[in-house]
Order: structure tokens, then sequence, then C-alpha cells
């Protein structure tokens, strides 16, 4: 299971809802140091994301219904 901050989810939530670039953040991938950091995605079309994006933050691919 992955975890999120408290930012990340309302990042993506705003730029979903903002337009523009979206970005999404995949937490917890690991550093040559052994530790995690969180890595952003960003997406210019919002028909390139995938559809577990939105399923995470409980929203539909726009267009379905």
């Amino acid at each position: 299971m992955l975890s999120h901050c408290c930012h990340c989810p309302l990042m993506e939530t705003m730029s979903l809802d903002g337009g523009g670039d979206i970005r999404f953040v995949h937490p917890n991938v690991p550093d040559v140091s052994g530790g995690a950091r969180c890595e952003y995605l960003m997406y210019k079309n919002p028909e390139d994301i995938p559809e577990e994006y939105y399923a995470r933050l409980n929203r539909k691919r726009p267009g379905v219904e």
C-alpha cells in the first residue's frame, strides 16, 4: 500500500481542477541511499493519464459516464 503525505493528494486534485500541467505523485520511490522519496509525473493531456490515478482520487476520467 502506498502512503501519501497530506499535500500530495491536494496537489493532484488541484492540478486536475486547474488545468494546465497535471501532476501525479509516486510516493515512496526507493532512492540510492536506501530511503524513499516522492516522484512527480506530469501529463500535458488528461487523456494520457492512467485510470489508476483517477481512481485513487475517487474521480472518473473526463468523458466517462
